[in-house]
């Protein structure tokens, strides 16, 4: 009996386990994807990083500076504003007085143009309100001009999606916190099932042994 207990014990570790595993990837995987399910990694897109607040920053590096730029999500048809921040590549000291044109192309072609607006009470922090402009493939390049020089640069390509009206947005965020509950409901009650099976059959085991043992007294 004492190796039947252990095969028993060993079975049980192991039913464990592996339900363990199974609710830490159902887990693991749901916060993955909530986490990144809005990022879209095509080639032709730029290097854009969508953060907590759900803004955009996208930085490019022109000679001795760095433009950063954030946004909310761009969307056609809508007027979004943002903010630049320029800097020395070196030293990271803020540039004053810069003067930042942001172009929007489309297919080669030009299609809006707007200048940035210096920050009164930051240097080296600038505000742009990008226009409405169509759904589909714009790339953002543009001029910054100081002191010293004037130099073009390029934040990249993107596809402008048509806005998501918020009745949409909240039936999206709906749907997916109903999915995740609905699948941790289900998780949950099968490696309960299974942790309930594993104790009962422990204990009818215990049971069975513990008559044996008293038997085997009696008859002693």
């Amino acid at each position: 009996m004492k190796t039947n207990h252990s095969v028993i014990l060993n079975k049980r570790k192991s039913l464990i386990l592996v339900l363990s595993l199974i609710a830490f990837w159902y887990f693991g995987g749901v916060v993955n994807t909530f986490a990144h399910g809005d990022e879209d990694h095509g080639a032709e897109k730029p290097k854009a990083v969508t953060n907590a607040d759900r803004t955009e920053t996208r930085s490019v590096n022109v000679g001795e500076y760095e433009i950063f730029l954030k946004t909310p999500p761009l969307v056609s048809d809508r007027e979004v504003s943002g903010q630049v921040f320029v800097t020395d590549h070196d030293t990271n000291a803020p540039i004053a007085n810069a003067q930042i044109v942001f172009i929007i192309e489309r297919g080669g072609a030009k299609e809006a143009e707007f200048s940035a607006t210096a920050s009164e009470n930051q240097p080296g922090a600038y505000r742009a309100k990008f226009p409405p402009v169509p759904s589909g493939e714009i790339k953002i390049t543009g001029t910054i001009k100081t002191a010293n020089e004037s130099q073009k640069f390029n934040l990249g390509a993107m596809n402008l999606a048509p806005p998501q009206t918020e009745s949409v947005l909240a039936e999206t965020s709906w749907a997916r916190t109903a999915l995740f509950w609905l699948g941790a409901i289900v998780i949950l009650g099968v490696v309960g099932a299974g942790l309930w099976f594993v104790a009962r059959r422990f204990k009818t085991v215990q049971d069975v042994h513990q008559d044996e043992i008293k038997q085997e007294t009696v008859s002693a």
